[in-house]
């Protein structure tokens, strides 16, 4: 049970920084739930999400997004 939460919690975050990502134009390969149970210390056991691969173009981009987006 915990675990089929967590995995659709995790499959939703994925879902959902996909959409972001495309939106800003940036390619990442490989985003998706990771098939395995984390024990957290502060959430108990959840799925993690695999951020994927990217061409170093499109990091230098998503850097720069979240830096302007943090003001910095």
């Amino acid at each position: 049970m915990i675990a089929a939460r967590s995995a659709g919690e995790a499959a939703l975050a994925a879902d959902q920084l996909r959409a972001a990502l495309t939106a800003a134009g940036i390619r990442v390969t490989g985003t998706g739930v990771d098939p395995l149970v984390w024990d957290s210390l502060a959430d108990g056991p959840i799925r993690l999400v695999e951020l994927g691969s990217a061409h170093p173009s499109d990091v230098h981009r998503l850097a720069a997004i979240i830096l302007a987006g943090a003001g910095t």
